[in-house]
Order: structure tokens, then C-alpha cells, then sequence
């Protein structure tokens, strides 16, 4: 996703928080979501062959912005844990 590329999913990416958000989220209506899910083989087969195909310039402009206004989020979490812990946690 990072890197501006479409993704796919199987049935087992629902501890993959990354993959939830952005399944849900499409840079225009009625184009490929950021991530595919797909459930068998065939599916997944049909998906590349529609992606080999697919215009990614906009695609791809339009998915780093939305990396790009999650960016940092870990460095917050961190950062609020360290300053609880300088703190002994007590108004957790």
C-alpha cells in the first residue's frame, strides 16, 4: 500500500488493521478499492487479470495521500505511551 499498489487480501486479513481500513475505502466510485478481498483462487485470478489493465496514475496518487495522512500514527502512540510511563500511568 505503501507504495502506491493495490492489494489483495484472502479471507484470513481481519487481524490486519491496515487491510479493514482500506478495503473500505475506493479513490473514486466504482473503481478497485485499495485492498481486494477475495475468497478462492478464481477470484483472485480474475482480479489480477482486471488489475493488469487497470489506469493506477490516479490510483496511485490518490492511495499515497491516504498513506500519507496515516503517517506517523505509530510515532504518536509511542510517544503517548513513553510520556505515560514517565508519569507511572496514573491516569490511564
Amino acid at each position: 500500500l505503501a507504495s502506491g499498489c493495490m492489494s489483495f487480501v484472502g479471507p484470513f486479513h481481519l487481524n490486519n488493521r491496515e487491510a479493514m481500513e482500506f478495503k473500505t475505502l475506493a479513490f473514486e466510485p466504482g473503481q478497485p478499492n485499495y485492498v481486494e478481498e477475495f475468497q478462492t483462487a478464481e477470484q483472485l485470478k480474475r482480479m489480477v487479470s482486471e488489475a493488469e489493465n487497470f489506469d493506477y496514475t490516479q490510483f496511485q496518487a490518490e492511495l499515497k495521500k491516504e498513506m500519507l495522512k496515516r503517517t506517523g500514527a505509530s510515532n504518536t502512540v509511542s510517544e503517548w505511551v513513553q510520556g505515560k510511563i514517565k508519569t507511572g500511568l496514573h491516569d490511564c
